[in-house]
């Protein structure tokens, strides 16, 4: 797609290289090979270039969807609101008397150090590791304020270093550290779909997957309320998404095809698949299948090279299957 100074906006070329490039950094010279090469014999002048990527587009709408949890639960939003209040006070160069005793009392306690993680503004695995940095660091901290925590009595031209009240009020609650646990423990599963999903070799059906992990999550956590919401708003998500490419995905793939599904699902079986199938091949060809379906049945019915024993082969890769 080539974006004109005015705006508008021209296709100029389509390839599909995913067969031939697995990770991201080998895309670059093969989009110059291909499309750049082609607009300078044409004397196109090229100011920049940019790869778009649908892992990474749908990626990020997974990563929004850890910022729902914040959306449902205003009790949780406040929790991690004060973890970064928290983690913010320990990494400032102003409160380094403090810094260096709350890591004396590290020491004492477990012979090592902890780092408090700062965590990055659209990181939200950042945020996972800042309430586990504070959790592993509970007791020093806790240590600490009851050591230099301001008494009524303190005079205020006392020249004696004390925290600053709402720090120790944050230090001290247990309810704080409930939820800041609770957090860690239901950004875990979106931490790790993430991690994968953020990788050269992610694929659609990782796509599928995660959506229905989180799901199911959701399902057996015990709080029905934050639940239901979250549930409601990943539904929601779902719908906005073009389903039956990853649907497809899921069912191509030789290790999961129709595993993965409620078999009580009426809709979601192998004619209606090949159905769908057939509306993306002439979609993305112009062209009408002669064999597709056929090999599709062949697909079905795990007929050789489409059956277990050949894929296994292949080492699990089913880009190169």
């Amino acid at each position: 797609m080539i974006i004109l100074p005015s705006g508008k906006t021209l296709i100029w070329k389509a390839v599909d290289i995913s067969d031939q490039r697995g990770r991201a950094i080998d895309v670059i010279p093969k989009i110059e090979e291909i499309i750049l090469n082609d607009l300078k014999e044409q004397s196109i002048k090229v100011a920049c270039g940019i790869c778009f990527s649908m892992m990474a587009a749908l990626s990020q709408i997974l990563s929004i969807s850890v910022r729902e949890i914040f959306k449902e639960s205003s009790i949780l939003k406040n929790a991690s609101t004060n973890a970064v209040k928290l983690v913010n006070y320990f990494n400032h160069p102003n409160n380094v008397y403090f810094i260096g005793k709350l890591r004396n009392i590290q020491r004492e306690l477990y012979s090592k150090y902890y780092a408090i993680i700062r965590p990055g503004d659209t990181r939200w695995n950042s945020y996972y590791e800042c309430y586990l940095s504070l959790i592993r660091t509970k007791q020093t901290l806790k240590n600490l304020v009851t050591r230099y925590e301001p008494s009524e009595e303190t005079s205020s031209k006392s020249t004696e270093l004390y925290f600053p009240t709402d720090i120790c009020q944050i230090i001290m609650g247990d309810l704080f550290w409930s939820r800041i646990s609770q957090l860690a423990i239901l950004m875990k599963p979106y931490c790790g779909a993430l991690d994968k999903l953020q990788t050269d070799k992610a694929r659609l059906h990782d796509v599928a997957l995660s959506f229905g992990y989180f799901i199911k999550f959701w399902e057996q956590n015990t709080d029905r309320f934050l639940s239901e919401g979250i549930i409601s708003r990943l539904e929601k998500r779902w719908n906005d998404w073009e389903q039956f490419i990853l649907l497809l995905s899921l069912v191509l793939h030789p290790k999961y095809r129709l595993d993965k599904f409620n078999p009580d699902l009426e809709t979601i079986n192998f004619v209606t698949i090949g159905t769908w199938l057939d509306y993306y091949y002439k979609a993305w060809t112009s062209e009408k299948p002669t064999k597709l379906l056929a090999q599709f049945e062949s697909y079905r019915v795990k007929k050789p090279p489409f059956n277990n024993e050949i894929y296994e082969q292949f080492g699990d890769d089913v880009l190169a299957y």
